[in-house]
């Protein structure tokens, strides 16, 4: 979906997002629309965005958006100022005073608000944002508990429309290295608990690293249009059925616009009733 490059921007500029005099100072990226040195996955989640919010001003879908990094926070911050979104943001220095404020007016959409920026660590496991009905998990971590914990934040009881999750995914780069090894984990605990006979994390059961796994996990595939999808289908374990691509039969027109644009080029879907 394209790669991280180039220098952006800095501004300082206030933040009047905050409620209840909860106002800081933060640092802003300055977003550019064509720049070259944009990112793949900040073109699509501007695409999956404007779409969101295009089609849906009747029902008013909103926006959840999760990062490991408050740095990168900073650039989503500089699009949604571009786009004239305004936002709600949460993350580490955000007092602790101040963070149930931010949720509550959220949640109750008091205001105008259509995105919720929030740091992966920063929420705590309680945290409850079902004030909106979609959320883009803008990065992966190692630990597939944080991510599983940042995706729930819009699921929860209380919560009356149809959730919506993207998880967003560089086709290639470390980023799908760091989701593959989430599925080892995955594979590894059903295999102690007797479901499933791993194919795939037998593999790698070492508690270390070798040389060729690091060479590997550093190196950036530019022939495939989903390297988890080869990995499986290569390993032939059982869940690789379901890793069919779904970019030609997706129903929300939001993905459908990202695909159009060509920012996505694989689809992995994993619908819950």
């Amino acid at each position: 979906m394209g790669s991280m490059g180039g220098s952006n921007t800095l501004e300082s500029s206030e933040d009047t997002t905050g409620k209840g005099g909860c106002q800081k100072l933060k640092l802003q990226y300055r977003f550019e629309p064509g720049d070259s040195s944009l990112s793949g996955k900040l073109q699509c989640l501007d695409s999956l965005l404007s779409c969101v919010f295009q089609s849906s001003p009747n029902t008013r879908d909103r926006v959840v958006i999760v990062s490991n990094f408050t740095q990168t926070l900073d650039i989503i911050q500089g699009l949604c100022d571009y786009r004239c979104w305004k936002l709600l943001r949460l993350d580490g220095t955000t007092n602790t005073s101040c963070r149930q404020q931010l949720v509550d007016h959220f949640n109750n959409a008091l205001g105008d608000e259509l995105v919720f920026l929030l740091s992966s660590k920063a929420g705590g496991i309680g945290l409850n944002l079902i004030g909106a009905n979609r959320l883009v998990l803008f990065d992966p971590d190692w630990n597939p508990a944080i991510d599983a914990q940042a995706m729930a934040r819009v699921w929860r009881e209380g919560q009356h429309k149809p959730v919506i999750i993207y998880r967003l995914l560089t086709t290639g780069s470390i980023e799908e290295k760091i989701y593959q090894r989430q599925v080892m984990k995955g594979e590894v605990a059903a295999t102690i608990e007797g479901h499933t006979d791993s194919g795939i994390a037998s593999k790698r059961s070492g508690q270390h690293f070798s040389r060729e796994e690091l060479q590997e996990l550093f190196t950036l595939r530019l022939d495939t249009l989903c390297d988890t999808s080869d990995l499986l289908a290569y390993s032939k374990v059982p869940i690789f059925e379901d890793w069919k691509d779904y970019s030609r039969n997706v129903e929300d027109l939001a993905l459908k616009d990202a695909i159009h644009d060509g920012t996505i080029t694989f689809v992995h879907q994993n619908q819950e009733k």
